[in-house]
């Protein structure tokens, strides 16, 4: 997805801009920042985490061990 946003760049001839990207979209924000740092003027992110807390990490287990039946 950071990718899609420096080809977005080019294609609009974005030299610099500011993203703002909630959830998955400020983990690509971040991204993009990380990768195209010269091209990002400044950077909003809200509503993530680096890693999920250890109180949720029982509770993704067990959601990731769901048989779920595709269909």
């Amino acid at each position: 997805m950071a990718k899609d946003v420096r080809d977005f760049f080019a294609s609009e001839n974005l030299d610099r801009a500011h993203l703002c990207g909630h959830s998955m979209g400020g983990k690509m924000a971040l991204q993009c920042a990380a990768v195209n740092a010269s091209s990002i003027n400044g950077l909003v992110v809200v509503d993530i985490a680096p890693e999920a807390p250890p109180a949720h990490k029982p509770l993704l287990a067990a959601l990731e061990a769901l048989a779920l039946a595709s269909g």
